[in-house]
């Protein structure tokens, strides 16, 4: 059995899409300690879906996802206000967004209790609005050159490229140049 802290850790990360076997290589235990523990986790409702084994092959780390230390400092409630003016998005949509940003893949309960989720209170709608709404935000979001996929049977993910460009544009519309200037001094000549 893990520290009730380290646990909780590994718990965080899966259900932010981290694999199961990086999240042990991270913390310094074995995957096949972790499982069951996320096995559990989802028993209890602390996770929506058991995260995947591992990264697949090949792929390299600044691809698997892209950083989020520029915004981490921002109020939840100004990145959505910004969100909702910049790409016209209804509050609800505006949070189903920025989990779409932070997260590698978005399972539809996740997205639907996430809607849901007003000023505190909790909203009861069917989970169908989630389908709906992802339809809607496509719509807002072609213009600025950014995708939703459905992840069939499961939920939805925006490419790592896709995340980039919707932080780019959350950054630029915050006044933030951080996630641009770090990209160009890694694309930049030596």
């Amino acid at each position: 059995m893990l520290a009730a802290d380290l646990s909780d850790i590994a718990i965080k990360l899966a259900d932010e899409g981290v694999p199961t076997r990086a999240i042990g290589r991270a913390l310094h235990i074995s995957a096949e300690i972790l499982q069951p523990q996320f096995e559990h986790a989802k028993l209890t409702g602390r996770l929506v879906d058991l995260p995947r084994s591992d990264w697949p092959p090949g792929t390299p780390r600044r691809d698997r996802v892209p950083d989020l230390a520029p915004i981490s400092d921002i109020d939840e409630d100004v990145l959505k206000a910004w969100i909702m003016q910049a790409f016209a998005m209804t509050a609800g949509q505006a949070r189903m967004f920025l989990a779409l940003i932070r997260r590698r893949e978005v399972h539809r309960d996740q997205l639907h209790s996430i809607y849901n989720e007003r000023d505190g209170e909790i909203a009861d709608t069917e989970v169908k609005i989630v389908d709906v709404q992802i339809c809607m935000m496509r719509k807002l979001l072609k213009d600025k050159e950014i995708e939703i996929r459905t992840l069939w049977s499961f939920g939805y993910c925006m490419t790592t490229a896709n995340r980039r460009r919707a932080l780019e544009l959350l950054l630029a519309g915050l006044g933030r140049t951080t996630l641009l200037l770090e990209d160009e001094l890694k694309n930049a000549p030596d």
